[in-house]
């Protein structure tokens, strides 16, 4: 029975090597979401990095939209949000679920102070891929926090937890989305052979 403490460490560090792939799904439910974007931060509590990614896709309303993207980030040390555009100059804004409450009703001008991150600007950042607005945005939002019966939190969720989008034209829920770490093709197999040893174990025994 020794050997499987050791082979469940063996698949945590093929799964910590699992880092790079991503699944997003965005399940808007009153206005579409135009050229979604990933943004992430990680802080603590001493250095904050934060960056946006375009996705490059549109989500309708009523259906579940999937794609996945690689990148660097840890999915254990990062939090995300999704940010798309609808409408004339309208914004939605995915946070977690855990603020979404305390922001029904509230307007972007009400959350977001800094004229340079008003909707118009924002919105023409998302459009034209503009990586420096996004960025500078996306380092700005992982910075603001909000008061919920709980105390006061981040709009940022971590990666694999479901997040609720803000149509903040309405001030209303415009559905949820999430981003999920997705095992390299490699870890999935040294899984599945870890398990199958196991059940091997399991029968002899």
């Amino acid at each position: 029975m020794k050997s499987i403490p050791v082979l469940f460490a063996v698949l945590a560090a093929a799964g910590a090597s699992a880092q790079n792939l991503f699944s997003v799904s965005v399940s808007p439910t009153n206005t579409d979401v135009q050229n979604v974007t990933a943004l992430f931060a990680y802080d603590d509590g001493e250095s904050n990095v934060a960056f946006a990614i375009d996705l490059g896709f549109d989500a309708k309303v009523g259906t579940t939209t999937t794609q996945e993207f690689g990148t660097n980030v840890d999915p254990g040390l990062f939090s995300y949000g999704l940010l798309g555009t609808y409408g004339a100059d309208g914004l939605t804004l995915g946070v977690d679920s855990a603020v979404a409450g305390s922001l029904i009703g509230k307007t972007w001008e009400e959350l977001f102070t800094n004229p340079l991150f008003s909707k118009q600007s924002v919105r023409s950042a998302v459009e034209t891929d503009n990586v420096g607005l996004t960025f500078l945005f996306a380092d700005y939002v992982s910075k603001v926090t909000v008061s919920t019966d709980s105390g006061s939190r981040r709009l940022f969720a971590p990666i694999g937890s479901e997040i609720t989008l803000i149509n903040f034209s309405r001030g209303s829920n415009n559905g949820s989305g999430s981003v999920q770490a997705v095992p390299e093709p490699a870890t999935v197999l040294a899984m599945a052979a870890g398990l199958a040893a196991l059940g091997r174990r399991r029968r002899a025994a």
